[in-house]
């Protein structure tokens, strides 16, 4: 009798993914970049349930047509009052999310924001990017509301490692303030620590690539405004040399949301610096791309970053990196940065002079920049060195 020959039957590897409080911009850039890195990938073994915010659109990076079945997607309602949404989390992490695990039996659970809820996965992995979760000298600067919110964010973290396998860092530089912070937490709950680079989006990849017209003397800060981004240094800096600036059109271009804009704004005005700062808004990737493609330079005056995508993008335009002497800085940018000190601003004049009026000195920066991205993943890479790394 002939042997019947059946399929080998390969194990389905289940995957919840928790985006749903991805509303910071580089954490939604992180959700979209998943799932776009996910259906260029197209893995045939895994099955992944994500959440993430019904206001937002997590397959806005996906080309037309490019879809994955093995993506289920679960959209959340997330309210723009604080009160409330901080309601809508705890019902998310403490009842809903933990109910839907314990139904679908996951073999993974991955927080792409953060924190993890109570969960029933054999394993379970955090990605941090929460700056002042870890950074005390930022953390200082906050409101007294902010320290109060984030006096209850670090309890939730602590509760969080207690319960998962894995962390997730995007930097070195974020590990090592990770283990100063909570170094005791590590060696009594023995998770493990991983760093691993985030990619930008494919979109901008793209656009990237295309031909732009020639760089106008505009130098692009992309940020939401909040205390560590620094958008007070540039004020000041515009304020002190603003004849100079203005002899050489020098402008600097802002990306604040309008509800975030209004104070910066009135400061702009109030100064009389409306011909050196302007801003646009947060606008789209394309929009977004060409401003990257006619500025003459990336400014960053951050004072901390868990990585900074913006930089990076700047990169794939082949921007020169204006950046803050910091840590993160120098990890993500090395010989391709021009680093100023936030301290006093005659060197970072120095710097903005020679990149309108130095060719060569320009050139040179902008190589090193599109070089430097190299080092940076694709989405679909990130997403399988992700997937590996969480589910070990």
């Amino acid at each position: 009798m002939n042997k019947i020959n059946r399929p080998e039957q390969v194990h389905v590897k289940k995957y919840l993914v928790l985006g749903f409080n991805a509303l910071s911009a580089g954490t939604s850039e992180m959700v979209a970049n998943f799932v776009a890195g996910l259906a260029d990938l197209c893995p045939k073994d895994i099955e992944i349930t994500l959440f993430a915010p019904r206001d937002q659109d997590p397959l806005r990076h996906l080309d037309k047509g490019n879809r994955n079945d093995k993506l289920r997607l679960i959209t959340l309602p997330i309210s723009r009052y604080l009160a409330l949404r901080y309601i809508q989390y705890a019902f998310h992490y403490l009842a809903y999310v933990p109910l839907v695990s314990l139904l679908t039996k996951p073999d993974v659970i991955l927080s792409l924001g953060n924190f993890l809820p109570i969960g029933f996965a054999p394993k379970r992995a955090i990605l941090l990017h929460h700056p002042y979760t870890i950074d005390k000298e930022i953390a200082r600067r906050l409101s007294f509301g902010s320290k109060i919110r984030e006096f209850f964010r670090k309890l939730f973290l602590v509760f969080s490692l207690a319960r998962c396998n894995l962390l997730i860092v995007q930097t070195n530089h974020v590990r090592e303030k990770f283990c100063k912070e909570y170094g005791w937490l590590e060696r009594i709950l023995k998770f493990k620590i991983k760093t691993l680079r985030s990619p930008i989006s494919s979109v901008l990849r793209k656009k990237a690539r295309e031909h732009f017209s020639e760089r106008e003397n505009f130098f692009l800060y992309v940020a939401r405004y909040y205390p560590h981004k620094n958008h007070e240094f540039i004020l000041r800096f515009a304020k002190q040399h603003y004849s100079v600036l203005k002899k050489h059109n020098i402008r600097f271009v802002f990306t604040l949301r309008e509800k975030e804009a209004k104070r910066i704004e009135q400061w702009i005005k109030a100064e009389g610096l409306e011909e050196i700062i302007f801003n646009i808004g947060e606008v789209s990737h394309n929009e977004l791309a060409r401003w990257y493609g006619k500025s003459r330079a990336l400014i960053f005056p951050s004072r901390t970053e868990t990585f900074g995508i913006p930089i990076v993008e700047a990169m794939a335009f082949g921007l020169p990196l204006l950046v803050a002497d910091m840590d993160y800085a120098r990890e993500l940018c090395g010989n391709a940065g021009l680093y100023f000190s936030l301290n006093e601003g005659s060197e970072l004049l120095g710097l903005l002079l020679r990149l309108c009026t130095d060719a060569t000195f320009f050139g040179r920066y902008s190589y090193r920049s599109r070089k430097r991205i190299e080092q940076f993943p694709m989405a679909h890479e990130w997403v399988q060195h992700l997937l590996n790394m969480v589910g070990r």
